[in-house]
């Protein structure tokens, strides 16, 4: 993918994830506003906390890497989050029921969290509340205010209550 228009932002994020493995993107201007770095440089903070913390991963932890906001809880546990109905979309049809536990809220439009290979991490049920309450922060559920979430680990679904969490509360755990 070539740019030389000298418009702004030409390859957006949008654009970049829809571009098959391998894609070259490159720009022939004398600046880089016709990409969108930003994008390509929070990719780069995900693929290297990716690369620290796991010893080996998968063809779709890298997919992954593509999509919704990217969150660690801790050293061993990292959630994933859909920022829009197309990631959250893309996210499900990355969760594999066998290895990974999902959360979205009860009854409000929500994103989609992923926490890759939870059920080989054995987290314990305030990790996963954790998780829930980032998730309800992303929903219209009333910050600080308790919240209905689903948590579907392998066959079973549970409902679990937590305090929905302002997104300002966990900025630092952003990769």
């Amino acid at each position: 993918f070539v740019t030389a228009t000298g418009n702004y932002l030409v390859i957006r994020g949008e654009h970049i994830k829809l571009m098959k493995d391998e894609s070259i993107i490159c720009n022939i201007g004398h600046f880089d506003n016709e990409i969108e770095m930003r994008f390509l440089e929070n990719f780069s903070k995900r693929l290297k906390d990716l690369m620290e913390t796991e010893q080996t991963y998968l063809k779709r932890d890298l997919y992954l890497l593509k999509h919704g906001r990217h969150l660690r809880l801790n050293s061993r546990v990292k959630i994933v989050v859909g920022k829009s109905e197309q990631d959250n979309n893309k996210i499900e049809s990355l969760y594999k029921f066998d290895r990974d536990i999902a959360i979205y809220h009860a009854y409000l439009a929500s994103p989609f969290l992923l926490i890759p290979d939870a059920l080989t991490l054995n987290l314990n049920i305030e990790t996963i509340k954790m998780a829930a309450s980032i998730c309800a922060g992303y929903t219209k559920a009333k910050p600080e205010e308790n919240t209905e979430m689903v948590v579907v680990s392998k066959d079973q679904q549970d409902k679990i209550t937590v305090c929905a969490l302002e997104p300002k509360k966990f900025q630092d755990l952003m990769i």
